[in-house]
């Protein structure tokens, strides 16, 4: 979805917690209504590539503020997405545990080595 394809109103679904992605009661994805943007750029000449948006959500229970890149234009495009997200966060959670095992490991064989 581009900046362009935005209007006040328009109903968007935004993927909000990776953590609940697979319970349908608990779905980290809700019907929004846009009520407004603003776009930026971070380079000095305005270009539609480098542009950011920030989209401001009403879901009807509270408003947000999101980068475009985390609205979706239909539902199963936002579950996609947090499907994605959800095993991308597991596996960086699994390398952590890996590492501080690791740690750990090393930390008890230096202290039995004493």
């Amino acid at each position: 979805m581009k900046a362009s394809d935005l209007s006040i109103g328009l109903i968007v679904y935004s993927y909000n917690d990776p953590r609940h992605v697979v319970v349908p009661e608990n779905s980290p994805v809700w019907e929004c209504r846009v009520t407004g943007w603003r776009i930026f750029s971070t380079v000095k000449e305005f270009d539609e590539d480098e542009e950011e948006v920030d989209v401001f959500l009403d879901n009807g229970f509270s408003t947000s503020r999101r980068s475009l890149s985390d609205v979706f234009a239909s539902l199963e495009e936002a579950r996609e997405y947090g499907k994605v997200e959800m095993h991308r966060l597991l596996e960086k959670n699994l390398e952590w545990r890996s590492k501080l095992e690791e740690a750990l490991g090393a930390l008890i064989d230096q202290k039995s080595g004493q």
